[in-house]
């Protein structure tokens, strides 16, 4: 602890004295809090003289805190480590680390402004829709369902990596498009939390392509050319020797 050595009006010697200690009540080292919850107040103590200032740290923290922090309506871009900074004139200590996870159900980047989605393209042509998501925790599975235009209804092997933390991808591909190939591709993410889907039409068009998404303002889809694309560890890779081959990306524009 560092001391000052102050004398007052009187002649009197006193010493001024920085923070010995910082203290948070209560003293949780982590919480775990749903998308949207809450977690109690967090008081920053420290004995000084003079009184000490207080300062907390952390992703987007609230700008009028002082030596209370509330986190309320959390997000998800608040997860991670928090900590209090008391000071005066004399020192400053850091308390110790609060370490805030959050939790939400999976949500998938795409928003559009009709119920459902849209893809036209001719037969032949070679198909890859890259959709990204959020799910945290991990999603317990990511299940393509594809609805022919008879009505029958198959399920298709898919799988999805981990790129950035909470965001996730998962690809449909389909190579050389029949006629049966036509119909509802319904993609199905769950997780502990709850789960969401995304119905695409894929429909018959004429010798060129046409991409027939409306999406929201804020949201981007790409229509990549033959070419490789990296996403993480997962690559997916035209085809060069067609001239049709599309590969579309979904994600939101952050």
């Amino acid at each position: 602890m560092d001391r000052k050595p102050v004398y007052s009006g009187s002649g009197l010697l006193r010493f001024d004295y920085g923070p010995k200690a910082v203290l948070l009540k209560p003293a949780t080292k982590q919480y775990t809090v749903i998308h949207g919850g809450n977690i109690p107040p967090i008081n920053c103590t420290a004995k000084c003289r003079p009184e000490c200032e207080y300062k907390w740290f952390g992703p987007h923290v609230p700008s009028d805190t002082k030596n209370v922090l509330n986190l309320e309506n959390i997000q998800k871009n608040q997860r991670g480590d928090f900590n209090c900074m008391a000071t005066n004139e004399v020192g400053s200590m850091n308390s110790s680390i609060v370490n805030l996870i959050v939790q939400c159900s999976p949500r998938l980047n795409l928003q559009v402004e009709q119920p459902n989605t849209k893809i036209g393209l001719p037969k032949g042509a070679d198909l890859s829709l890259i959709v990204h998501f959020f799910a945290y925790p991990m999603p317990t599975s990511t299940i393509w369902i594809f609805n022919d235009t008879n009505g029958h209804k198959s399920k298709i092997a898919s799988n999805f990596n981990m790129y950035e933390w909470f965001k996730h991808v998962t690809v449909l591909s389909k190579k050389n498009l029949t006629q049966y190939d036509f119909g509802d591709y319904i993609l199905k993410v769950n997780n502990t939390y709850g789960s969401t889907s995304q119905t695409y039409h894929i429909v018959p068009q004429g010798k060129t392509n046409q991409w027939l998404i409306n999406t929201k303002k804020g949201f981007v889809i790409n229509r990549l050319p033959c070419t490789k694309k990296y996403l993480g560890c997962f690559c997916v890779t035209c085809n060069k020797k067609r001239h049709n081959s599309n590969a579309y990306e979904i994600h939101a524009d952050e």
